[in-house]
């Protein structure tokens, strides 16, 4: 009998202790993220990754953006230890905006080393396409509708710089689209043809997302993103 309620104790300790030292922790790989050049009339959109890396589930509990013109829909808000969740920056440029943008998210979540943190993103709002430099993307938004949804589209991109190009993805929405670069670099006056279309295994039939590319191999490479939109026009107004 002693030894019964002697177990009973040291197994109720032990799951107070256990309940005491569980934490939530959130791990991001990124916090701000570069568009680069962008049409001057669009919707552009980038996933922020978080996962639950603690022993409790990781609950964000309010992400606010800091302006009428930037949205922050997330997957899911409480995330289970050893799960993720993304937090998607949707921002919508109109013909008032000019130059470098940098916009902003506020994110408040239960892990106590992080608590409150921002998200942030810039882009260069691109109001020449004709004279971008060191690449002119034609065209430089693709709008697909029901019925070209199983088409693929081409971007064109010329090398109006003296040096070749070589492209890579920076990031894209997998899940929504398919993105093949040309092979091999673009030289000097030539054009490669970026190829998109809609993933097969999409389900929705309305969307607003983009992929970033970059034109060479330094980190401060210049990058275009491409607004790629599924059913909805593209977006002419905003508050802001």
């Amino acid at each position: 009998m002693i030894v019964s309620r002697l177990a009973k104790v040291i197994l109720i300790g032990l799951l107070t202790s256990s309940l005491a030292n569980a934490q939530a922790r959130l791990e991001i790989d990124e916090t701000t993220f570069n568009f680069g050049y962008i049409p001057q009339v669009c919707k552009v959109a980038h996933s922020y990754v978080m996962r639950a890396s603690g022993t409790d589930s990781l609950k964000i509990l309010n992400v606010k953006p800091g302006c009428g013109c930037t949205k922050a829909p997330i997957k899911k808000e409480v995330v289970a230890p050893g799960d993720s969740t993304a937090v998607e920056l949707i921002f919508t440029s109109i013909e008032s905006y000019r130059g470098v943008v940098q916009k902003t998210a506020t994110v408040t979540c239960n892990d106590d080393a992080r608590g409150t943190f921002s998200l942030r993103f810039k882009a260069t709002i691109n109001t020449h396409p004709d004279s971008a430099k060191p690449a002119q993307l034609t065209p430089w938004n693709i709008d697909i509708t029901s019925a070209t949804r199983a088409k693929e589209f081409d971007v064109l991109v010329k090398n109006v710089s003296q040096e070749p190009l070589q492209l890579a993805l920076v990031s894209y929405p997998f899940e929504f689209i398919n993105v093949t670069l040309p092979s091999g670099s673009i030289n000097p006056g030539s054009t490669g043809t970026i190829k998109v279309k809609v993933a097969p295994g999409c389900k929705d039939n309305e969307f607003e997302k983009s992929f970033t590319f970059t034109t060479g191999t330094a980190s401060d490479s210049p990058r275009y993103t491409v607004p790629v939109v599924l059913g909805k026009p593209t977006a002419q107004s905003s508050t802001h």
